[in-house]
C-alpha cells in the first residue's frame, strides 16, 4: 500500500508539470512553426548566394574593381584640383608652375592651392625679413602641412640645401623637377653674352624671372661664365631651356687654346682689322684704340662696362683677367700695356671721409639722394673706420656697394673721437653707436676708478659686451 502510495504521488508530479493546457499548446506550436520557417529561408538565401557567385563570379569581380577605381580617379582628381580663392572659398582647375616663395605674390600663392591663412603667414614673414634658401625652409612655413609641401616640392625653385648657389661658380646640382603643366616660356631669342646681361634683358628674352635674378646674384659676386656650359650650371635653369638657349650663347664651347676665346671675341658683325700696336691705357681706352689693337666690338664692350661699373686697372696683370682677353691676347698686348701712375679723376679712389656730393656723383648708379643720406649718416658717426660701414646707410644696396668698393677709400685718422675721460653721459650717449646705458656704464667706471689710461680698459667693464666695445672703440680717445 505504502510502495502504491509513492507511485501515486510520483504520477501526480509528472502530470503536474508536464501536462499542457490549450494556450500552452497553442505558443509551443507557434515556436516550432517559426523555427521551421527561419530554417527554410536560411537555407534558401545561402544557397542562391552560391548560385550567383558560381555563375557570375568574372562579372561580379569586375565591375567591384571598376567602381574602386572610378572611387579613387573621383577622389584624386577632387584632391588635385581643389583651390582656394583669396576669400578662401574652394575653387577648381589648380595651376601648378615653377615658383620662388620668395618672390611668389599672394595670388600666385592661392592658385597653387595653399589655403587663404598659409599664404598670409609666408608674405608677413617676407615682411619681417625673412628669406627661403633652401627647399626645406618652405616645409617649415606655419600651417603648411607635409602633404602640402611634398605636392608642391617639385615645382619650388630653391636649392635642394644650403651652399647649393657658391660665391664664385654656380652648382652643379641638378634642378628642380618640372612637370608637364608648367606653363611654357614664351623666348625672344637673340645672340647674348650672359656676362653682360642685365636683369631687364634676361627678362625681355623671356627667362623666367627667379632664373634672372639667380645669375645677377652670381654676377654681381665676382662670377664669370667662361664657356657655354657654365650657364647649364644655374641651378634654377631647367635643361630644356638651357637647350634652346645654348646655340645663342656668345662663349666659347669648351675651356681649349686661346683660339676659342678669340672666336668670342670675333663673333660680332664688325669685320676684324689688321692690328697696329701701340702703348695704351686700359683704363681710358676708346673704341679707335681698340680697333687698332685688334679688339672687336664685343671685347671693347666688355672692357668699358667694366670700368664703368667701378673696376680699375692697377696692374698689368689685371687686363689679364678680363674673360674676353684670352692668354695668347694678353702676351700679345702685354708689352704695350701702360698704366697711369696717377689715375684719371674718374678712377681714382674716392674718400668716403672726406667727399662732396659732386665726388660721389661721378660713381655709377649714384643719385643725389643716396650722397646725402652718406654723407648725414658720416656726420652722426664722426667718420667712417671701415668700407663696411656704408652698408648702415638704409638707402645704400649691398650689390651697388659690391661693384664699386674697389673705388672707395677710407682714412681713420680722419675720425673724429670722444675723449671718454671727460664727457658725460649725455654727450657720449650723442653717438649713433653709443647706447645711454653704455655711457652710464663709461662714466661709472672712470668715477669709481680714476680718469682712465687705454681705452681698452673699457673692455673689462662688465656692461660692455665684446661686440659693443669692438664697435665704439676707434671712436674713443682718453686725452
Amino acid at each position: 500500500m505504502r510502495l502504491h502510495s509513492l507511485f501515486s504521488q510520483a504520477q501526480a508530479h509528472l502530470r503536474h508539470y508536464f501536462t499542457f493546457n490549450r494556450q500552452d499548446k497553442r505558443v509551443l506550436l507557434l515556436l516550432l512553426l517559426s523555427a521551421v520557417l527561419l530554417k527554410i529561408t536560411a537555407e534558401w538565401y545561402f544557397y542562391r548566394r552560391a548560385a550567383e557567385t558560381t555563375t557570375l563570379p568574372s562579372q561580379t569581380l569586375q565591375a567591384a574593381a571598376t567602381w574602386l577605381e572610378q572611387q579613387q580617379t573621383a577622389a584624386a582628381s577632387e584632391q588635385a584640383a581643389v583651390v582656394f580663392d583669396a576669400a578662401g572659398k574652394p575653387i577648381v582647375n589648380a595651376a601648378y608652375f615653377p615658383f620662388d616663395p620668395n618672390q611668389i605674390t599672394l595670388e600666385e600663392c592661392l592658385q597653387l592651392g595653399i589655403k587663404q591663412y598659409v599664404c598670409n603667414n609666408l608674405i608677413k614673414y617676407r615682411q619681417k625679413g625673412g628669406a627661403f634658401k633652401k627647399k626645406e625652409d618652405f616645409g617649415k612655413l606655419y600651417g603648411l602641412s607635409a602633404a602640402e609641401y611634398q605636392r608642391l616640392e617639385p615645382f619650388l625653385q630653391l636649392p635642394a640645401s644650403v651652399g647649393a648657389e657658391p660665391e664664385t661658380s654656380f652648382s652643379t646640382a641638378s634642378p628642380p623637377p618640372t612637370s608637364s603643366s608648367a606653363p611654357d616660356f614664351v623666348l625672344q631669342l637673340q645672340p647674348f653674352n650672359p656676362n653682360e646681361w642685365s636683369e631687364q634683358e634676361c627678362k625681355q628674352m623671356g627667362l623666367p624671372a627667379a632664373v634672372c635674378k639667380t645669375i645677377q646674384n652670381f654676377l654681381a659676386k665676382g662670377g664669370t661664365f667662361r664657356i657655354k656650359s657654365d650657364v647649364a650650371k644655374i641651378y634654377n635653369l631647367p635643361p630644356d631651356l638651357y637647350r634652346q638657349l645654348e646655340p645663342y650663347i656668345q662663349l666659347p664651347a669648351e675651356r681649349t687654346s686661346a683660339a676659342a676665346n678669340n672666336a668670342l671675341a670675333t663673333n660680332t658683325n664688325t669685320p676684324t682689322v689688321a692690328s697696329v700696336l701701340a702703348p695704351f691705357d686700359p683704363n681710358l681706352l676708346n673704341a679707335q684704340q681698340a680697333e687698332a689693337l685688334g679688339l672687336s666690338a664685343a671685347q671693347f664692350k666688355s672692357i668699358r662696362k667694366y670700368v664703368e661699373k667701378g673696376g680699375v686697372f692697377r696692374k698689368k696683370e689685371d687686363f689679364k683677367k678680363m674673360y674676353v682677353i684670352s692668354e695668347e691676347e694678353y702676351r700679345r698686348l702685354e708689352p704695350y700695356i701702360e698704366i697711369a701712375a696717377t689715375l684719371p679723376t674718374a678712377l681714382q679712389l674716392l674718400n668716403i671721409n672726406t667727399a662732396t656730393i659732386a665726388e660721389w656723383l661721378q660713381l655709377p648708379d649714384m643719385n643725389e639722394n643716396i650722397a646725402q643720406d652718406i654723407i648725414n649718416y658720416r656726420s652722426k658717426l664722426g667718420g667712417f673706420v671701415e668700407v663696411a660701414q656704408l652698408k648702415e646707410v638704409k638707402s645704400v644696396k649691398s650689390a651697388w656697394l659690391s661693384k664699386i668698393k674697389n673705388r672707395l677709400q677710407v682714412d681713420p685718422a680722419q675720425v673724429q673721437r670722444l675723449n671718454i675721460n671727460r664727457l658725460s653721459e649725455a654727450e657720449l650717449a650723442r653717438h649713433e653707436y653709443i647706447a645711454y646705458s653704455v655711457a652710464v656704464a663709461i662714466v661709472q667706471m672712470r668715477q669709481k676708478a680714476g680718469a682712465f689710461t687705454s681705452v681698452a680698459q673699457l673692455a673689462e667693464n662688465p656692461a660692455i659686451s665684446a661686440e659693443q666695445y669692438k664697435k665704439i672703440a676707434p671712436y674713443l680717445r682718453i686725452d
